[in-house]
């Protein structure tokens, strides 16, 4: 019998297509055996996993210009950008209250992916518990925007450092019928970072080598695995969900229209393909 698997990809708040893309899902009725998410992704994933439709983009949207959870406001306050343990705190439980219940005794297994700013390489967390949500915080805290997590003996930054689309580590988990969930159209292909920007993160992480060689390098290994996705595609070895075309929705984006505008592209472009999915994931 077919092993499942949803893998998704982060950036920051492109991953209103993916909230559209799980809603989607979830009316659907299709599960995996195992989800892997990095950052905005792995966020995404609480809620699929709770099977809370609506959840992740209503409470995204209400939050949007709130200083207690982005802005510059937050960067001063809090010495990130996101303030993503605000999305777990009493003010937003409040109102979207996450069933952790069915989160946490959900079927299926589920990795966070965060990066280990002293390694540089990617780690992988299997569900964390809400005693364990730094690790969410973790896996969403973009670098030079986001302070360091510290989790055990070391700090941590955003999973999509060490391991954008970490596709190949379902493969190697056995997992044979895979869908991953991208946030830039299939013709997207990363650029190497400029002089000036290999300059800004020598500015902010020169006491961490290995960290820094990573973020340099990031652009390979992305592409990489954009390529062995794309040969992979051509052999029905993987199912591709991607924008169909170039998504006009910057990581930051502050009009409340275009990421829901977002959301119902991913929405509407998962229905479309269900009954394509649900033949893939049944494949032997």
């Amino acid at each position: 019998m077919s092993k499942t698997a949803l893998v998704l990809e982060g950036g920051a708040l492109r991953t209103f297509y993916t909230m559209g893309v799980l809603d989607a899902l979830l009316e659907a009725n299709i599960e995996f055996d195992y989800v892997c998410g990095v950052s905005g992704g792995a966020l995404c994933a609480i809620s699929y996993l709770s099977k809370q439709h609506g959840r992740t983009v209503r409470l995204n949207q209400e939050f949007l210009h709130d200083k207690r959870y982005r802005g510059f406001s937050s960067l001063l306050k809090n010495k990130s950008y996101f303030n993503i343990g605000f999305l777990m705190s009493q003010a937003v439980e409040a109102k979207y209250p996450l069933d952790y219940d069915a989160y946490i005794t959900s079927d299926a297994q589920f990795d966070c992916v965060i990066t280990n700013t002293h390694t540089g390489k990617p780690e992988y967390h299997a569900k964390p518990t809400r005693e364990a949500f730094d690790r969410i915080v973790a896996t969403a805290s973009v670098p030079y925007l986001s302070k360091m997590v510290p989790i055990g003996n070391h700090l941590y930054l955003d999973g999509g450092i060490g391991d954008p689309i970490p596709y190949i580590r379902a493969r190697e988990l056995g997992y044979d019928r895979i869908v991953v969930v991208l946030t830039q159209d299939e013709t997207y292909h990363k650029k190497a970072p400029s002089h000036a920007e290999k300059a800004i993160t020598k500015l902010f992480y020169h006491g961490y080598p290995h960290l820094m060689d990573t973020i340099n390098s990031r652009y390979q290994a992305y592409n990489t695995v954009r390529d062995k996705l794309k040969n992979d595609q051509a052999h029905d070895d993987v199912y591709i969900i991607a924008p169909s075309k170039p998504v006009e929705v910057s990581r930051f984006e502050t009009n409340n229209q275009k990421l829901k505008a977002l959301y119902d592209v991913g929405y509407t472009e998962t229905m479309d393909q269900v009954e394509a999915i649900k033949k893939y994931c049944m494949q032997q």
